[in-house]
């Protein structure tokens, strides 16, 4: 099984939050990556198989709910970008793709699950 919660270890990230079988998850890319290659990465990691059918701003990706053949759920809840300086992070940007932002609690909850203490700031 993947590590469902990524700690963000570069300043700026593009962001992917999503409920797996009712875990959180949420992991980071780099900026100039697409969301829909980072949710369909994060897919095969849990081993879900997609069809890319979501018509998005840069082109076809996996849609933002689904399930696998072995009955695994999946829903996005977040997509968007982050910065991080010193003990503050901003949450900003909307995906294209998705037209979807940052989820703020989805955020705070993964913060408290790896023992990370930082003031969040939404833009």
């Amino acid at each position: 099984m993947p590590e469902n919660i990524q700690p963000l270890t570069e300043r700026s990230a593009k962001i992917l939050q999503m409920l797996v079988g009712g875990e959180y998850v949420q992991r980071y890319w780099s900026i100039d990556k697409k969301h829909r290659d980072l949710l369909a990465a994060t897919l095969r990691e849990y081993g879900i198989d997609f069809v890319r059918t979501h018509d998005g701003f840069s082109g076809v990706g996996p849609e933002l709910k689904g399930e696998s053949a072995s009955g695994l759920e999946y829903e996005v809840v977040g997509m968007g970008q982050v910065t991080r300086s010193k003990d503050k992070v901003a949450l900003h940007a909307i995906s294209l793709d998705y037209e979807l932002g940052v989820d703020r609690d989805h955020f705070e909850y993964c913060l408290n699950e790896l023992g990370e203490e930082l003031e969040i700031i939404v833009l």
